[in-house]
């Protein structure tokens, strides 16, 4: 019988996790901007006034975002 059992280190492991991490909320973010850009609307009711609207704003003019604030 082959005992072989094979086990990465545990800081491997970590940066590892660290990395898929950094990439999952890189995609995220990436598809709620593309559906911002493709389907938002800044006449829709909740979100479009406040959300949509000034990112539709930054492609044309992109410094306009740090003008203002988030809180």
């Amino acid at each position: 019988m082959n005992n072989f059992n094979f086990s990465l280190p545990g800081y491997l492991i970590v940066i590892f996790q660290v990395v898929a991490c950094i990439m999952v909320a890189d995609f995220i973010s990436g598809l709620a901007h593309w559906l911002e850009d493709r389907y938002g609307r800044p006449t829709h009711r909740f979100i479009g006034k406040s959300i949509v609207e000034p990112n539709l704003l930054h492609h044309f003019k992109p410094r306009e975002m740090t003008k203002n604030t988030w809180w």
